[in-house]
């Protein structure tokens, strides 16, 4: 019976190990790395003060054996761009042939490996006659998934984010799990500028299922440019982006090449989240 109940017991301490490690959410990222296996998306990002400007997107993250491999979005502008800031825009848009009068119609983003490829209104200007797909290489957005500056679809760099968060608490249920929200924020000088300097702020909060996966990610950058003289500028841009159905089997096509021209070196539309930073 001592035996019986020294077994149980290791097996018990094992279970609850094992469950541990299975709710670690780098272990539990990378657990889900499965190729033509997924995860859904949505995200919402408003910018402001002042910029009547929200761009709503959803589509789906397609996992290679160690990371995103390809990702499919399709994205909408809430409201048309100011006419100041059309205006302002329209001589460099003239140039690169974007037509600033379809800016608010849908566009779609296909990233697979090295390759990012564009359609939409926006873009049907620059593309020959026949074809519907602007390419550019994929290198990356400016930053990761939910607007923060790394990649929380990357188990080391989600690691590195959840330590440095200032705090948790309960979270609610998303996606019919229960959530523990993680939150942190950051600040940084980006250095003088010549009439004045810049500073940037990061708040971020998390949602990590028990299961040890992201549920929601938001996120409010902010940059400040103090000039040397008069008033400060404010420039902010909050995101909201959710992810549901981990595991789902998914699988995304690049278009056919007949399809497809290639862009110029400058991509005004960013990379499509969770394919940033492609690694061979």
């Amino acid at each position: 019976m001592i035996v019986c109940a020294a077994m149980a017991g290791a097996l018990t301490m094992g279970t609850a190990r094992a469950a541990a490690a299975a709710t670690d959410p780098a272990a539990a990222l990378a657990a889900q790395f499965q190729s033509a296996h997924g995860v859904h998306f949505t995200s919402v990002t408003k910018f402001g003060p002042g910029v009547d400007l929200a761009i709503r997107a959803y589509g789906v993250l397609q996992f290679g054996s160690s990371r995103v491999a390809a990702a499919d979005l399709i994205g909408t502008v809430d409201n048309p761009m100011p006419k100041a800031t059309a205006d302002a825009l329209a001589p460099a848009a003239s140039v690169l042939g974007y037509d600033l009068a379809t800016y608010a119609q849908p566009f779609e983003v296909i990233t697979v490996g090295h390759t990012s490829y564009t359609t939409g209104d926006m873009v049907a200007s620059r593309l020959p006659s026949g074809k519907h797909w602007l390419t550019n290489p994929s290198v990356g957005g400016a930053t990761g998934f939910g607007g923060l500056p790394a990649d929380v679809l990357d188990p080391a760099q989600l690691k590195k984010i959840l330590a440095s968060a200032k705090g948790h608490e309960p979270g609610g249920v998303f996606d019919g799990v229960s959530t523990t929200a993680y939150h942190g924020s950051a600040t940084s000088d980006l250095g003088p500028a010549s009439n004045g300097k810049y500073t940037y702020g990061l708040s971020w909060k998390l949602w990590v299922g028990a299961d040890g996966l992201i549920r929601r990610v938001t996120s409010t950058a902010t940059v400040v440019f103090t000039p040397k003289k008069g008033s400060a500028v404010r420039v902010e841009a909050r995101t909201d982006a959710r992810l549901t159905e981990w595991g789902d089997k998914i699988w995304v096509y690049a278009p056919d090449s007949w399809t497809t021209a290639p862009a110029p070196e400058i991509q005004i539309l960013p990379a499509a989240p969770g394919a940033a930073k492609p690694r061979a």
